[in-house]
């Protein structure tokens, strides 16, 4: 029968000591296998994570350290915002960096060169190479202001008088030049002017067309100061042979005091060319500012605002003084002169608003108000039987303006006078400015029948071959002749014979100014002398006591 089968489950007998060992053994072998094991994962993954760690570092390092340059430009970028002048950036790392480095250097030197330029075209006169206006404001307050100034500093502005009537005269390259030569003569004037003004330093500039200036800081004294003005005015003044001619720029000077007459350059510049309007009359052409010139400013701006009114509201009229005519012994013409009568009936003195007038540029309304009540005026006495002729003064200004004869034709058309009636006197000094354009300038009178006279003559500077070209009638003899001649001045009346033969050459009649005494008008009767004027015969009086005038004269030539 076959063998009964075992069951898995079954008592065995127990090993041996031997087995047991070698169990044990086999056992511990395994754990420390394990253990083993365990302990190599554990210390392999703290390695990768401190590799990991280190890799990670060094890369941030190497990051930070590539970074630094591209940190460098950005700080220098904003560097460049936030300063005028930043040196260039110098960057050695290669690659596009260093280019980037490179071009905002680039950018940076064009910014400063554009600057500059800015800075010339602002501040630099580009013909003379000088400081101009606004460079010498900004010189003159940054030293005055600056922290430790003593503020003392003289400032003088310089007018060139004649300036711009020979600019015009030239070409403008000519001109130019002419300019830089002066410029020259004018900052070599200043420095030899101000090593005696005092220790302080100086500047020369050029503000206008026709204006120079200078300011010396720190001058010794004011004395000093008016020394320096009239040094330098003496050296502008010496005459410049220019082109075959000598020239003189008429040069006139005016100073001011930091900080007794102001304390920025501004106030300054204002006060000493208020000083230099007042040179005109000082010997040496120089003055220094006082606070006597700022109340004539102020009362010279009241004065022109009630000029402007009284032109506006008619308040100027003519008043006309007699001509006798030396031949017939009869008063046959007159001349209308401007009288101011303000509302409250105080009369303004002409020797008082027509300078005035001629500086602030109303001397053309003013004639122009005065020719219009003379035309009137004239008419009326014509449309009366009294037919007069009435001469009219112009004045420069008003002979200047190109539609100047179209205007004096206008307004004898509108009075309804006689253009023989009129007669217009014109300086000799505006005669003489441009004869060219005068006679382009008198034509329409002349074919008109206007008459027109040479006032002022002997004052001025005349070219006989440009006189004997100018249709002009009358010669007018300045009254300084007639006042030389009482006085007895042996010369005044070898100049009075001249002028008569010069007239008579050039078929011209002449008007005697001035005449106060019969001996005077003796004189100039006995030599051919057509007209006196003066007080002898009568001053100018209003239009209605020389219209009774006329009549009593005719009442008289009846009887």
């Amino acid at each position: 029968m076959p063998a009964p089968t075992r069951s898995p489950i079954q008592h065995r007998r127990p090993l041996g000591l031997a087995a047991r060992a070698t169990l044990f053994i086999g056992a511990a072998m395994l754990a420390s296998a394990a253990i083993a094991a365990v302990a190599m994962a554990t210390l392999s993954w703290a390695v990768l994570t401190l590799g990991l760690a280190a890799t990670i570092a060094l890369a941030c390092a190497m990051a930070w350290r590539s970074a630094l340059p591209l940190q460098a430009v950005v700080a220098y970028a904003r560097k460049l915002v936030r300063e005028k002048h930043v040196l260039p950036l110098k960057l050695r790392t290669g690659g596009a960096t260093e280019e980037l480095a490179e071009a905002l250097n680039t950018l940076n030197a064009r910014l400063e060169a554009s600057t500059r330029r800015a800075r010339e075209i602002a501040f630099i006169d580009q013909t003379t190479q000088l400081p101009n206006h606004h460079g010498f404001q900004h010189e003159i307050d940054a030293r005055l202001m600056a922290p430790g100034s003593t503020r003392v500093a003289l400032v003088a502005v310089f007018e060139l008088r004649r300036w711009a009537q020979l600019a015009q005269s030239q070409e403008p390259s000519l001109a130019q030049r002419l300019l830089r030569t002066l410029a020259e003569r004018f900052a070599d004037a200043v420095r030899a002017a101000a090593s005696e003004a005092g220790e302080g330093a100086f500047l020369a500039a050029r503000l206008g067309a026709d204006e120079f200036a200078a300011c010396v800081f720190a001058p010794a004294s004011p004395a000093h100061g008016k020394r320096f003005l009239e040094r330098v005015v003496a050296a502008l003044n010496q005459p410049l042979e220019w082109r075959g001619h000598l020239w003189s720029p008429a040069a006139r000077a005016g100073g001011a005091f930091a900080p007794h007459h102001g304390g920025d350059s501004e106030t300054l510049i204002r006060r000493a060319r208020l000083a230099g309007g007042a040179a005109e009359l000082a010997p040496t052409r120089a003055r220094l500012f006082t606070a006597a010139l700022d109340r004539e400013t102020a009362a010279k701006l009241s004065l022109e605002r009630e000029l402007r009114s009284g032109i506006e509201r008619g308040e100027f009229r003519a008043y006309f003084q007699p001509k006798l005519n030396y031949h017939s012994g009869k008063i046959e013409a007159c001349e209308a002169l401007a009288r101011w009568t303000r509302p409250d009936q105080t009369i303004v003195g002409p020797g008082r608003f027509i300078p005035a007038a001629e500086e602030s540029g109303l001397i053309g309304p003013l004639a122009d108000a005065i020719l219009r009540d003379a035309c009137w005026k004239a008419a009326a006495w014509a449309r009366a039987g009294r037919p007069i002729k009435v001469a009219v003064n112009v004045s420069a200004l008003q002979f200047r303006n190109e539609d100047f004869a179209q205007g004096v034709l206008r307004t004898v058309s509108g009075a309804g006078l006689s253009p023989h009636c009129l007669e217009l006197e014109i300086t000799e000094s505006a005669i003489m400015e441009d004869p060219e354009r005068t006679a382009r300038a008198i034509a329409p009178l002349r074919a008109a029948g206007i008459g027109l006279a040479i006032d002022d003559f002997g004052c001025g500077h005349s070219s006989l071959s440009a006189l004997s070209k100018l249709p002009f009638d009358v010669i007018k003899i300045d009254q300084q002749f007639i006042r030389a001649l009482r006085r007895g001045d042996g010369h005044a009346g070898a100049i009075i014979d001249m002028i008569l033969a010069l007239a008579r050459t050039l078929g011209m009649e002449v008007v005697a100014e001035g005449v106060e005494e019969t001996a005077e008008a003796d004189f100039m009767a006995a030599r051919g002398c057509q007209w006196g004027q003066g007080f002898l015969y009568g001053a100018a009086v209003p239009a209605r006591e020389f219209e009774a005038l006329l009549h009593r004269q005719g009442i008289n030539a009846a009887a």
